[in-house]
């Protein structure tokens, strides 16, 4: 993975998350090259505690990161879902889902950072890969011979195919007119990484409690869970870093109960609202004579 290189590639991809290095090295596997485009850097992306999220990998997926050479950059470091269980507030009569002996896992449990650690290990011993950090695009052309990108440090970007990859906020879906469907669901999401003392045993739970569901996906075979609270419908937001108190919050104590939890959280805690934004569907219209 190179810097700072602005000559022309097959590929000019904005966004180098999950989703664009991926589909960089992905390409890369076939021979095709590209730039991509972040505004955060490779440090800051991975940083310690940058995203304590953690992301259900399916065996569709799991194939695509093998054939792109993570498999055993990311095989010790997560975990194999081998059940989901479903309850009403723990109370009896709860849905399990499992797979038959014969179809394996669920799919696997990885922390974000994992994956992006992975991924830009990959990538800097990439050629076809080049990485432009600390910057982002200010001009953006499309045209019948190829794209232009112009990035704030006034390098300039040639390819033959831009591809947005920035996320739900896209500047690039945005200015080429494409109609996003939005919904608020006027509810806020609490997100950590608790440390647990019982094993899981491969099971992911999703409690669901009057004001909305708790859910604790186990991410790593260390014994640390990633739990996820969808809170109240109050729009107001909690201080900085605040986890509600076991000792007053009977959801919060029922979490940290169940998942035999310590209660130390391994990561930042992170709360943000719940919306969901989708690309809306546009119905197309021909005209002509018959």
């Amino acid at each position: 993975m190179s810097g700072r290189v602005s000559g022309r590639r097959d590929l000019v991809i904005l966004g180098g998350g999950l989703v664009g290095m991926t589909l960089a090295l992905a390409a890369a596997r076939q021979g095709i090259t590209s730039h991509v485009v972040d505004k955060a850097t490779p440090e800051q992306l991975t940083a310690e505690g940058a995203d304590g999220r953690a992301s259900a990998i399916s065996t569709a997926s799991w194939n695509l990161f093998a054939n792109i050479g993570l498999a055993d950059r990311l095989a010790p470091l997560g975990c194999p879902i081998a059940a989901i269980a479903v309850t009403d507030q723990m109370k009896p009569g709860r849905i399990d889902f499992q797979p038959g002996a014969e179809d394996g896992s669920l799919g696997r449990m990885y922390a974000n950072r994992d994956i992006r650690t992975a991924l830009f290990e990959a990538a800097r011993a990439e050629p076809a890969i080049a990485w432009h950090s600390g910057t982002e695009a200010v001009e953006r052309e499309r045209g019948e011979h190829g794209v232009r990108v112009v990035l704030d440090n006034g390098e300039e970007l040639t390819g033959s195919l831009l591809i947005a990859a920035e996320g739900r906020k896209s500047p690039t879906r945005d200015e080429a007119g494409l109609v996003t469907a939005k919904w608020d669901y006027h509810h806020r999401a609490i997100v950590t990484a608790l440390y647990h003392e019982k094993s899981h045993e491969n099971v992911a739970w999703e409690i669901f409690y009057p004001a909305g569901p708790s859910r604790c996906c186990r991410c790593s075979m260390t014994r640390a869970a990633t739990a996820r609270r969808w809170s109240g419908p109050s729009r107001k937001r909690m201080p900085p870093g605040c986890w509600p108190c076991p000792r007053r919050c009977s959801w919060a104590r029922s979490s940290v109960t169940w998942a035999g939890c310590s209660g130390r959280s391994n990561s930042p805690r992170r709360e943000c609202p719940i919306r969901s934004t989708s690309t809306a569907r546009r119905e197309l219209s021909t005209s002509g004579s018959r």
